[in-house]
């Protein structure tokens, strides 16, 4: 079991579940860490508003469904209460990773799924990820990263953009799913094609892209095997596959590969951008996003030594300042920017005058 601590503070944990299995779960997993102290536990949103008005906690971890009020009401009135790191607790199921990315869009940090409950054994198998996702989240820059980012699409000229020829490669994990929905509704329809590794089984993804598709004007979509990348278009790697990029005749076209996790990430931003790294020129773009680890630090690396353009989310904007910050360190970061800049470098990028 993770018990490795953090930190010399102790993590005020609140658990809101209404499940007496997985709430006693929790808490004993909690109360072993010498970094958290569980405050309390709740069986509904009005007992934890109870809980809370006595004592408010560092960190909440957050079932999606419950009875009288579901954790998607609860969670909006946190954010606009008092921001405050939120991991939802949700089940697998394609309704419910809608309303999971419903609750990453709202300001929950991230989420773990609930397990099928056969014995505590199915549950100790989790138990690791759980605490890294919860620990992870307590340390998290949420009340920063709650505001109301602009939603206006950049101008551009068509024909000041040449982007049959370009393509921009993003990597993010927790936190990803805010921060790729701020850059790309504001990225005018003539952009390059994008390819995008984002941490998240594969239900997840197919719900992701359909929102996603909901609120820009690029087209979204799981990615497919050997599809080009045409301006316009967004395509995201499919969970349990791994994305590469190939090009051919002066077109980049997509390749999905089945394999093992790369660093304990399938699909893993790596492998996208080791791909990127073999093709090489000022014609690509990388982009690596918020998340924790140091998943794409390498692939970016090898990018920009191979005269790919780079860029990497800055500590201010990111939810977890990880793989950004392990890239940068690692000298991968041709441009440090905020969350709200990056949009328009991409833009720079398409018409060529990225410097």
């Amino acid at each position: 079991m993770t018990t490795t601590q953090t930190s010399t503070r102790k993590y005020k944990l609140l658990i809101v579940d209404d499940s007496i299995v997985i709430r006693t779960f929790l808490k004993d997993l909690f109360a072993k860490l010498p970094d958290f102290e569980v405050i309390g536990t709740a069986a509904n949103p009005y007992t934890a508003r109870d809980i809370m008005k006595q004592n408010w906690p560092d960190i909440i971890t957050l079932d999606v469904e419950m009875p009288r009020m579901n954790g998607i009401e609860f969670l909006k009135k946190i954010m606009a209460t008092r921001p405050t790191p939120v991991v939802m607790v949700s089940t697998l199921t394609k309704d419910r990773a809608a309303i999971t990315l419903e609750a990453l869009e709202i300001g929950a940090v991230d989420y773990f799924p609930k397990p099928e409950i056969t014995d505590w054994n199915v549950l100790g198998e989790v138990q690791d990820e759980i605490v890294r996702k919860v620990r992870n989240a307590a340390t998290s820059n949420i009340r920063k990263r709650v505001h109301k980012e602009s939603q206006t699409i950049i101008q551009t000229a068509a024909d000041h953009i040449q982007t049959s020829n370009k393509v921009i490669l993003v990597g993010s994990s927790t936190g990803g799913v805010q921060a790729l929905n701020s850059i790309f509704i504001r990225l005018p329809g003539n952009t390059p094609g994008i390819a995008v590794v984002q941490h998240m089984p594969p239900t997840f993804i197919e719900s992701l892209a359909e929102q996603m598709g909901k609120k820009t004007s690029l087209a979204v979509k799981v990615a497919d095997d050997n599809e080009p990348l045409l301006p316009g278009k967004i395509v995201i790697a499919p969970g349990n596959h791994h994305l590469e990029i190939v090009k051919r005749s002066g077109l980049f076209y997509t390749k999905i590969l089945e394999g093992k996790p790369v660093g304990y990430h399938l699909p893993a931003v790596n492998v996208l951008f080791l791909a990127a790294a073999r093709i090489g020129g000022p014609e690509i773009l990388g982009i690596i996003l918020t998340g924790m680890g140091e998943d794409g630090a390498q692939g970016l690396l090898q990018m920009r030594l191979n005269k790919c353009r780079t860029i990497g989310q800055d500590e201010e904007s990111s939810i977890v300042y990880g793989m950004p910050k392990r890239a940068f360190d690692m000298g991968a970061v041709e441009h440090q920017v905020s969350l709200s800049t990056i949009p328009h470098k991409i833009v720079e990028f398409g018409e060529g005058k990225l410097k």
